[in-house]
């Protein structure tokens, strides 16, 4: 059975090799040489402006309602412990220990999905 979690990780190398495929055909159909260089320039430019955005939004999802609001509010909006821990109606500290939460939780899910995804790669 496959685990469910490793899907963003799925995800993102379907939509590179789709990108990659897609590229390639429109140059062939131009009758012009892949360049390989331009090739990997354009695929890292929907990895960094398409996928990395879906990546992340997904590993966020995962993550629980509180622990979202606070990784949300401290490093997308950039608000200090103290505003968050006001916005929120808890302390300071309580952000704090929410957010040293949420960054083991989302290393835990990469860390799983890495190896999951390493697993699948050796048995296919």
């Amino acid at each position: 059975m496959r685990n469910p979690k490793a899907f963003p990780g799925f995800l993102r190398r379907i939509v590179l090799s789709v990108v990659a495929d897609s590229l390639r055909k429109r140059m062939r159909s131009k009758e012009e040489q892949v360049d390989s260089a331009e090739l990997e320039a354009a695929v890292g430019a929907v990895d960094h402006d398409v996928t990395t955005p879906i990546f992340i939004r997904a590993c966020m999802e995962r993550l629980p309602p509180r622990e979202r609001q606070v990784v949300e509010l401290d490093f997308f909006l950039g608000l200090t412990f103290g505003q968050i821990a006001q916005r929120l109606g808890i302390t300071p500290g309580a952000v704090r220990m929410t957010r040293f939460r949420a960054i083991n939780r989302l290393g835990g899910f990469l860390r799983n999905d890495a190896r999951v995804l390493k697993k699948e790669a050796l048995t296919s």
